[in-house]
């Protein structure tokens, strides 16, 4: 089997060991699916951004994360693909 990219799902940390595989190997990063999940320690948090104040933790501790590493790690790729096309 050939590996021409790897993808990972996004919710509480970028996938450091997919990231690593990727850069070790020269191959791109697809962010499958994202979406914001807060941690209180070990357990998942509430992620109500309608609420300011948790709409505020989550931009400092998933939103910003999740932009600078799209940003600033070369093995993501910035395509996004269209929802609707079909394989």
């Amino acid at each position: 089997m050939i590996v021409d990219r790897c993808a990972y799902s996004h919710f509480s940390y970028p996938d450091e060991e997919i990231l690593g595989f990727a850069r070790r190997h020269q191959k791109p990063v697809f962010i499958a699916e994202a979406s914001p999940v807060l941690t209180n320690g070990d357990a998942f948090s509430n992620t109500d951004l309608s609420n300011p104040k948790i709409a505020e933790k989550a931009w400092d501790e998933w939103f910003v994360p999740f932009f600078e590493t799209i940003l600033y790690r070369a093995e993501v790729s910035t395509k996004i693909l269209n929802p609707f096309y079909s394989f």
